[in-house]
């Protein structure tokens, strides 16, 4: 699948996606989109124009048991965000800067780092019929912060109990 995205005063950005079935329990995947745009440290702190060629890449593979459960793994890049260097002087610097970028990065759903590696889990029907247990790691390669998440969810025929636990080191 080809993509061609485009934005008020923005250059366009070319995308392409793979998907493959391995065998008849795993998905391989690969996403890619390139295209001038400026970093995203000068778009979150509003500096000049640094335009160039940037990339983005994701790529992974799904596997799903017979038993509903599935994981996936994946690794993303950007190198429109920060490489480990940069990471480390801009959280050593201004608190002000840090805390502006960490928030465009995430208001913009964008990696703050140039590579992440994820781990994602999902069991629909779990132990019994209507628990769902999910579960998510990413993990910054820059920095080998981690954002943990896990949730157990009962569906009943109007209503969800969940519980979940998060954390960020």
């Amino acid at each position: 699948q080809w993509l061609l995205y485009g934005e008020d005063r923005q250059p366009a950005q070319l995308g392409l996606n793979l998907t493959t079935l391995v065998g008849d329990a795993t998905v391989l995947f690969a996403e890619w989109s390139g295209g001038q745009s400026r970093s995203q440290l000068s778009q979150a702190l509003m500096t000049a124009d640094d335009s160039s060629f940037h990339n983005r890449v994701s790529t992974g593979v799904t596997y799903t048991a017979s038993n509903k459960l599935s994981m996936t793994l994946e690794y993303a890049y950007n190198d429109a965000a920060l490489n480990a260097d940069q990471w480390n002087a801009l959280q050593g610097g201004s608190p002000l800067a840090y805390a502006r970028y960490r928030a465009w990065a995430q208001s913009a759903q964008e990696l703050p780092t140039q590579e992440m590696l994820g781990l994602y889990a999902n069991w629909p029907d779990a132990i019994v019929q209507h628990l769902d247990l999910s579960a998510m790691l990413r993990a910054n390669v820059a920095d080998n912060s981690r954002t943990n998440w896990v949730e157990a969810r009962y569906h009943w025929s109007r209503t969800d109990l969940a519980l979940q636990w998060q954390r960020n080191s």
